[in-house]
């Protein structure tokens, strides 16, 4: 049920996605986790069709570049444009986390964690920040996602780049 934790693509994808929603709390939060919910939905639907479309781990990687690119630029500002980078990020989890065919209790156990995990995670993020109270929901925590964006940002491409180099 782990495996979306123990996968470096897969964990880097889910924090830009967490990151990414915090800021214009609590407009682009809302909608986001509907657009990462729905999209998850989709990339479970169509996982094995689009493993064999494109590399899932460099798609995750470079979705993960480009949202967190734009949460570090646009901030708060920018929350349709946040929405457009979340819609790909969830259908490459989804697709991800779908487990290789086997025995079903397995499969169906796997998926349940492999649909659950990132689920939960934006949902108990999203809390937590909910719960800070308004004095520290101040510019310096915007300018601290934003400057942890930057930074996830430049681990995936980093980890991209040695993907692509590797040839795989």
């Amino acid at each position: 049920m782990a495996h979306v934790l123990q996968e470096p693509a897969l964990l880097l994808a889910l924090i830009a996605a967490i990151l990414g929603l915090l800021p214009d709390w609590p407009r682009r939060f809302r909608t986001g986790a509907v657009v990462f919910s729905a999209t998850l939905a989709l990339g479970f639907l169509s996982g094995r069709d689009l493993a064999t479309l494109l590399p899932i781990p460099l798609a995750l990687l470079l979705a993960a570049t480009v949202m967190g690119t734009a949460a570090a630029l646009a901030g708060d500002r920018a929350t349709p444009a946040i929405l457009v980078c979340i819609a790909p990020l969830g259908v490459l989890i989804g697709a991800a986390s779908l487990p290789y065919p086997g025995d079903p209790i397995d499969v169906l156990v796997t998926t349940a964690g492999g649909a659950s995990v990132p689920l939960v995670a934006l949902l108990v993020t999203g809390g937590a920040y909910d719960a800070l109270p308004t004095r520290f929901r101040t510019p310096s925590l915007a300018l601290a996602l934003r400057i942890a964006s930057a930074w996830l940002s430049a681990i995936a491409a980093m980890l991209a780049a040695l993907v692509i180099r590797s040839g795989g």
